[in-house]
């Protein structure tokens, strides 16, 4: 079929780099109305002379076409669309074993690890039940009219509180899911236990005192975890170059892929790192319709903060606290552009695969 309706196609795309070529052309053909490239961090589109330029890209490591399951191309109305797979795809390939040169993260407790072997996930359920926080904050519109963003960005004042203590909760649970990690005794878990912890010190969510943290673990029965901050040379280390260990020796993405995941109960087994609780939410269009309650928005609130502020937690009179900052940018980083169905099918079996 090659007299079909002009509509943009993807020609070549090298998926996990984030670059790829596009055409407005009839489905399965060679003469294209406009051919664009497109690459990360902007993918804004740059006019290019000719198709054959993104057809030669499959001699170097780009995928040719994107089809659908029975073999079609996949066709999309605007070039927003092309924008939108693009970055969803490139940003869901950071789950999974991370990106190169990232080591296996965690080895204790892996991928489909009992419930019982996740004291930080343990410890959230539990506050959660306790003080009650399980509100739903997102109800679903049949009508399309108030979207997850809208609702997203009319959080009041009670649910910010709530999510404010979530995120604090969340903070102290991933000190507690280091506790079976450490028992591999692995090289450098200690110093990334450590590098963790100071970094949530570093914006407030737990008190900027070694001694109280290492109260905690005490408390909380994390042997493992107490061993490591009461290791008084990296402690100190920690305590008087807090710059150089949180940004030269690691930085917040790695911390995020090395860190392990206070697995809840109901969470999908086969997830285990901090970073996969942030990305799924800015690739998948409906993952708020599955985890429309409260405790869902604390793992990507915690990673927004840690990546995004140097900052303390809390605000002066008027000023927009830590929280709410957070939440806006995740309203705007959050899908907001829809794709045809074919394409999001297999945006979720990519997401699928990499996480298994």
């Amino acid at each position: 079929m090659k007299n079909g309706e002009a509509r943009w196609y993807i020609d070549a795309w090298a998926v996990l780099d984030g670059r790829l070529f596009a055409s407005r052309r009839p489905p399965e053909s060679i003469e294209s109305e406009n051919t664009v490239f497109l690459s990360v961090p902007d993918l804004e589109p740059v006019p290019i002379g000719r198709i054959s330029t993104g057809l030669r890209a499959t001699r170097s490591g780009f995928q040719e076409g994107f089809r659908d399951e029975d073999g079609n191309e996949i066709a999309f109305e605007t070039l927003s669309q092309i924008r939108e797979i693009a970055r969803r795809v490139y940003l869901g390939g950071g789950l999974g074993p991370g990106p190169p040169g990232a080591p296996v993260v965690p080895g204790v407790p892996g991928r489909g690890a009992p419930p019982d072997t996740h004291p930080g996930g343990a410890y959230y359920d539990e506050a959660i039940e306790r003080e009650q926080l399980n509100a739903e904050w997102f109800h679903p519109d049949p009508d399309g009219k108030q979207t997850v963003i809208d609702q997203l960005q009319e959080l009041d004042g009670e649910q910010l509180e709530k999510i404010d203590r979530l995120v604090r909760l969340f903070a102290e649970a991933s000190i507690l899911e280091w506790d079976p990690v450490l028992q591999r005794r692995e090289p450098g878990d200690v110093r990334t236990c450590l590098a963790w912890c100071s970094c949530l010190q570093r914006i407030g969510l737990i008190r900027r005192n070694w001694g109280a943290t290492l109260r905690f673990a005490v408390e909380h029965d994390a042997p493992e975890v107490a061993r490591a901050l009461n290791h008084p040379p990296l402690v100190r280390r920690m305590a008087f170059d807090d710059h150089l260990w949180n940004v030269s020796n690691y930085s917040v993405g790695d911390l995020l892929v090395r860190t392990p995941l206070p697995l809840r109960r109901s969470w999908l087994p086969k997830l285990s790192r901090m970073s996969e609780k942030r990305i799924l939410p800015l690739v998948l269009e409906d993952y708020y319709d599955d985890n429309p309650r409260l405790p869902e928005l604390a793992p990507a609130v915690l990673t927004t903060l840690l990546t995004s502020s140097s900052q303390y937690w809390g605000a002066l009179p008027g000023e927009e606290r830590m929280v709410q900052s957070a939440i806006r940018w995740l309203a705007r980083e959050l899908p907001s552009v829809g794709l045809p169905e074919a394409a999001t099918r297999a945006v979720n079996r990519f997401i699928d695969a990499r996480i298994a």
